[in-house]
C-alpha cells in the first residue's frame, strides 16, 4: 500500500508504535469495581489544550471546543464504508464490540488460567474465519484474508502496519485513530494490562483488542483504489500539519477558566475568613475525603461543639482484600496491591448465601438467564412487587469482619494504623471515642452503582475498612507496637468505633459499640445533621427533603438519579480543620486534614499530594470529560443501558463501543447540565518550597499542574495565595479578586423542597 508512504522520510517501529498508542489508554474497571479514572491519563505530559486538539482529531472528542482543529480523518473502514454507501467504520466498531462481548464474557465466566492467558486476537481470528458478515458488506475473500494473518495479535499487527509502510507521524496519529474508533473496548482491555503490570507481570490483552480493529481497518482498505489511499494518506499529513500548526502551550482555555471563577473565588473568599478555633472534643469522626462528605461534616461540627471531624483517604490506609463466602475482593485503590485478606462473619446461613451468589451469576450469564427465567423467575416477583408499590426491603445489617488471626498481620498493620494517626491529623491527640466512618450509597438497578460508592474502596462500601481499622487500632498488641515503634500513644480510656454514612439518605449507622453517653449524643446529632444536609440535597434533586423521600430514591429500579455523587467536585483543600470548619463548600469540595506544623520532615504532605489529591483529579477530569465531551467519554443514557461482557460495562442500545465513564444522568438534570465543567483546583497549607520539594520529585504530579490539568495553590498564613505555573510560583490574582468577584450562588432548579 505505498500511495500510503508519500510524504515523511521517516519510520517507526511497529511494536514502538503499537506500545506508544496504548500507553495513551487510560484504564477502564469492570463494573463491579467501576472506579473513577482519569480519561486523559495518557495525555498529561501535554498541556491541555494540545491534547484537546488531538483528542478532537482521533478520538472527535470536543474537550475544549475552541481547539478543535477543524480537519477531520476517516479510517480506512470508513472509507471503504463510503465507497460502499454505508458508515464502515460503525460497522466495524460494531464488529468489534460484539466479538469483545462475547470474548470477555468467557474471559469472566470461565475460570480457566489457560483460557485466560490465551491472545484475544487469535480467539477473533477463530470466529472471523467462520463469520461471513464483512463479505455481506462487500469485502469478498476477507475470511480467504483472516486466514492468512499470523495468529498471535503482536505478529498481526506487525505485519499489518508493515502492509501500510506508514511514516512515524503518521502511524502515530493513525493508530491514536483506531483506538478512537474502540475508546470503551480498548480501555477495558487495558484494565488486565494494569493490574497484571501493578503486580509485576506482563499483559498484552490490550494490544489483541487493537490488533483486531487494525485487522480490520487494513483488510478492508485492501479494496480500496488508489485514489482513496492518497486521500487518506491526504487526511493524515492534514491532521499533522493542523496539530503542529495550532500548537500555543498557553492558548486560553476560554470557557472552562471563566465557569470556574465564581466557585474557587467563594472558596478562597471563606478561607479568609477568621478560622474557627479547635476545642477539645470528646468526640473525632474520621470521614473519606469524598466531597459528599463535606455537607455532613458542616452540619456535625454545628449540631455539637463537642465533636470534630477530620478527612482522610476512605480506605483508612489500609492495602486489604475482603473474603465473603470464599470470594475476596479488593477494599483498596485499584493502584494497590492487597497486602493481606479479611474474612466478614456470614450472618446467614453458609448455603443461603451460597445460593444466592449462584442465581445472581445464573442471572448475569448469557443463555442461561432465559433458562433461569423460565425455572425460578416467579421468585424474583415477590420483591418486584414490593418495589413497585415502594415497600422497604428486608433491613440487612453489614456483616461483621473477623481479623483471623490478626497476629499474622500485626506488624504490617500496625505500619498502617502509624501512617493513618499521623496523616489524618489525629496523631497521640485522641478523644475518648474516636468514630471511623466510611460511607456507601444504595441505589436500585444501577449498574453503575460502584461509582457511588467508595472509590479508595475499590468500587465498594467503605464499612468493612472502617471495621477493620477499628478492630486494629484497639487491639492491644498493635497499640503496643505503635507506642514501642512510632512514639504513638493511644490513651487507654480512647475507644474507636466504625460506622458507615449513606450518602444516598444521609444516615450514619455505627457499628458493634456499646451505647455510652458520648455516642447517643453523637447519633442525636448525626440526625440533626442528617435532617440539614438532606435539605440542602433536596433542592438540588427537586425532592421531598425527608428521609423517606431519599430512601425511597435509592431503592427505586426506575430512579435513573438516585444521588448526584460527586457531581460539581471543584476543589481540593489540605489544611488544618480549623480553617474550614462550619464554612459551607456547597458539598463540592474534597477536605483533606493537614497541619504542616506537625508534618517537618514532609512525609504527610507527599502523601497527600501523591495520592488523594491525584485519585481526587481523577474523580474530576471523569466529570470533566462526561460532561465535555459525552459522547466519547460518557456512559450514554440509563435508560438505552445494556450490560456486556459478564459486567464488563455497558452499551447503549443494541450495538456499538462499551461505553466510557459516566453516564448522562450522573451530570444532566434534563435541562442542562448539572454543574459546568471544570478543572479541581487544589489549596494546600504548607510553604512553596514544601510543595516544590515533592514536585520535583514526581513528574506524574507535576505534568498534571504545568500541563494545566489541575490548578495548585499555597495557602500560606494570613490567607496569601500563590500559584504553581508552568513559570514558576507567583501571586495569584485569585487572592486579590475574591475580595471583590461576584459571590452568587449557583443556580438550581426550581425550589420544590415540602416538609417532611
Amino acid at each position: 500500500m505505498n500511495a500510503l508512504s508519500k510524504g515523511f522520510l521517516t519510520v517507526a517501529t511497529p511494536a514502538a508504535a503499537l506500545r506508544t498508542a496504548l500507553e495513551k489508554v487510560a484504564p477502564q474497571w469492570p463494573l463491579k469495581s467501576f472506579v473513577a479514572v482519569n480519561p486523559f491519563l495518557g495525555y498529561a505530559d501535554m498541556d491541555i489544550t494540545t491534547a484537546a486538539r488531538r483528542l478532537a482529531l482521533t478520538h472527535r472528542a470536543t474537550i475544549l471546543p475552541q481547539n478543535a482543529p477543524g480537519v477531520t480523518i476517516d479510517t480506512l473502514a470508513g472509507l471503504f464504508g463510503r465507497r460502499m454507501g454505508f458508515d464502515g467504520e460503525a460497522l466495524a466498531t460494531d464488529a468489534v464490540s460484539k466479538w469483545a462481548a462475547s470474548y470477555f464474557d468467557l474471559r469472566r465466566s470461565i475460570k480457566d488460567e489457560a483460557f485466560a492467558s490465551r491472545d484475544p486476537f487469535c480467539d477473533w481470528r477463530e470466529d472471523a474465519l467462520i463469520d461471513v458478515t464483512p463479505e455481506i458488506w462487500g469485502a469478498r475473500r476477507f475470511r480467504e484474508d483472516v486466514k492468512n494473518l499470523p495468529s498471535s495479535a503482536a505478529r498481526a499487527a506487525q505485519a499489518l502496519l508493515d502492509e501500510l509502510d506508514l511514516p512515524e507521524d503518521s502511524q502515530s496519529l493513525y493508530l491514536d485513530r483506531l483506538v478512537g474508533s474502540i475508546p470503551g473496548w480498548t480501555a477495558y482491555a487495558r484494565h488486565f494490562d494494569w493490574t497484571r503490570a501493578r503486580d509485576g507481570e506482563d499483559g498484552a490483552v490490550a494490544l489483541g483488542v487493537l490488533a483486531v480493529r487494525l485487522a480490520y481497518d487494513v483488510l478492508l482498505g485492501r479494496r480500496l483504489d488508489n485514489a482513496a489511499l492518497e486521500a487518506f494518506n491526504s487526511q493524515l499529513c492534514d491532521g499533522i500539519l493542523a496539530l503542529d500548526v495550532q500548537r500555543a502551550p498557553d492558548a486560553d482555555l476560554g470557557g472552562v477558566e471563566a465557569s470556574e471563577a465564581s466557585f474557587v473565588a467563594r472558596t478562597i473568599a471563606s478561607l479568609k475568613t477568621s478560622p474557627k478555633p479547635a476545642a477539645s472534643p470528646l468526640i473525632q469522626a474520621v470521614f473519606c475525603i469524598d466531597v459528599r462528605s463535606e455537607r455532613m461534616r458542616r452540619h456535625l461540627e454545628l449540631a455539637s461543639s463537642q465533636l470534630q471531624t477530620h478527612g482522610f483517604a476512605g480506605f483508612f490506609g489500609l492495602p486489604v482484600a475482603i473474603e465473603r463466602d470464599g470470594t475476596k475482593q479488593p477494599s483498596c485503590p485499584p493502584l494497590l496491591r492487597p497486602a493481606f485478606v479479611c474474612e466478614a462473619v456470614a450472618p446467614a446461613p453458609h448455603f443461603a448465601s451460597r445460593l444466592s451468589l449462584a442465581l445472581q451469576s445464573l442471572k448475569a450469564r448469557g443463555s442461561a438467564a432465559f433458562a433461569y427465567v423460565e425455572a425460578l423467575g416467579a421468585t424474583a416477583l415477590a420483591p418486584m412487587i414490593g418495589q413497585a408499590l415502594g415497600l422497604p426491603p428486608t433491613a440487612k445489617r453489614p456483616a461483621p469482619l473477623a481479623m483471623a488471626p490478626l497476629e499474622d498481620y500485626e506488624e504490617v498493620l500496625s505500619q498502617c494504623a502509624a501512617g493513618f494517626l499521623k496523616a489524618s491529623g489525629l496523631g497521640d491527640r485522641l478523644a475518648p471515642r474516636v468514630l471511623l466512618l466510611g460511607h456507601e450509597a444504595h441505589s436500585a438497578n444501577n449498574p453503575h452503582a460502584a461509582g457511588l460508592q467508595c472509590g479508595a474502596c475499590g468500587g465498594r462500601s467503605g464499612a468493612d475498612n472502617a471495621q477493620v481499622m477499628a478492630q486494629t487500632l484497639n487491639h492491644p498488641g498493635v497499640r503496643a507496637r505503635l507506642a514501642a515503634s512510632h512514639g504513638l500513644v493511644i490513651p487507654d480510656e480512647t475507644l474507636f468505633v466504625a460506622g458507615v454514612h449513606n450518602t444516598t439518605t444521609d444516615e450514619i449507622t455505627l457499628y458493634d459499640a456499646a451505647a455510652d453517653d458520648a455516642l447517643r449524643d453523637f447519633q442525636a446529632a448525626a440526625e440533626l445533621a442528617g435532617q440539614r444536609t438532606r435539605a440542602e440535597r433536596a433542592l438540588l434533586l427537586n425532592e421531598r427533603a425527608s428521609l423517606a423521600a431519599m430512601r425511597r430514591r435509592g431503592r427505586d429500579p426506575s430512579q435513573t438519579l438516585p444521588e448526584w455523587g460527586l457531581a460539581g467536585c471543584a476543589c481540593f483543600i489540605a489544611a488544618p480543620r480549623g480553617l474550614t470548619r462550619e464554612k459551607d463548600l456547597e458539598g463540592r469540595v474534597f477536605l483533606h486534614d493537614y497541619d504542616q506544623a506537625s508534618d517537618p520532615d514532609g512525609a504527610a504532605l507527599e502523601q497527600i499530594l501523591t495520592a488523594p489529591v491525584i485519585v481526587a483529579s481523577w474523580i474530576n477530569l471523569q466529570y470533566f470529560a462526561s460532561s465535555q465531551a459525552p459522547n466519547v467519554f460518557g456512559a450514554g443514557d440509563k435508560v438505552l443501558h445494556n450490560i456486556v461482557g459478564h459486567g464488563a460495562g455497558v452499551i447503549e442500545g443494541n450495538g456499538g463501543d462499551l461505553r466510557l465513564g459516566l453516564p448522562y444522568q450522573s451530570v444532566h438534570d434534563a435541562s442542562g447540565l448539572r454543574y459546568p465543567a471544570q478543572r479541581l483546583s487544589v489549596f494546600i497549607a504548607a510553604s512553596q518550597a514544601a510543595i516544590e520539594r515533592v514536585l520535583q520529585k514526581h513528574k506524574p504530579l507535576r505534568d498534571l499542574v504545568e500541563n494545566r490539568w489541575i490548578r495548585l495553590f499555597a495557602l500560606s498564613e494570613g490567607a496569601d495565595l500563590h500559584q504553581r505555573t508552568r513559570s514558576g510560583w507567583t501571586r495569584s490574582e485569585w487572592g486579590e479578586a475574591s475580595k471583590s468577584r461576584s459571590c452568587e450562588p449557583l443556580q438550581t432548579p426550581p425550589e420544590n423542597r415540602h416538609d417532611a
